[in-house]
């Protein structure tokens, strides 16, 4: 049985609660430390600003307004590592509290938009593209693991923050 958008709505507003608090308790100190193997917290919470208003919400208002998905600087699936590069380049120069408060307002913006959803159009499933799959009502955070958007980044384009400083350190 496919939850509700009832069901659904109370689980992406707690993981994204859920998320704002765990980024906040961090320090100054600890925005600069690794968080992985390549990227600094600071680095992968502008990775998730970058993703939610570049790409997550562009192809939102795309699929809602029934438009084939076209996300700028992001046409082919070889885009993808330079697309996220450029995006994390663009804010990770932000206080965390501005990235903090974007992340915020993102995420609420797109929960609005899943708010103006029939209950009919909530299980039609993801939009795909013919070169990948980007769904575009997908709920992005998960507060168990890593996030959705990162796990489909990884599996459209074989890139993970290990492959991406081993071929550019080539």
């Amino acid at each position: 049985m496919k939850p509700t958008k009832e069901q659904i709505q109370p689980r992406y507003r707690e993981a994204l609660q859920r998320s704002l608090e765990a980024f906040s308790r961090l320090d100054e100190k600890e925005w600069s430390k690794k968080a992985s193997d390549d990227w600094t917290a600071k680095e992968h919470l502008a990775y998730l600003v970058s993703g939610a208003e570049d790409e997550l919400l562009v192809a939102t208002r795309q699929q809602l307004a029934g438009e084939p998905l076209k996300i700028p600087g992001f046409e082919t699936r070889e885009d993808a590592v330079e697309f996220n590069k450029r995006g994390v380049e663009e804010v990770v120069g932000l206080p965390a509290s501005d990235l903090l408060a974007r992340l915020k307002s993102a995420f609420e913006q797109h929960i609005s938009m899943i708010d103006s959803l029939a209950e009919a159009r909530t299980g039609t499933g993801p939009a795909r593209s013919a070169t990948c799959f980007r769904p575009a009502t997908g709920f992005w955070l998960n507060s168990t693991s890593r996030s959705a958007a990162w796990r489909r980044r990884r599996c459209r384009t074989g890139w993970t923050p290990a492959r991406r400083s081993a071929s550019t350190s080539t």
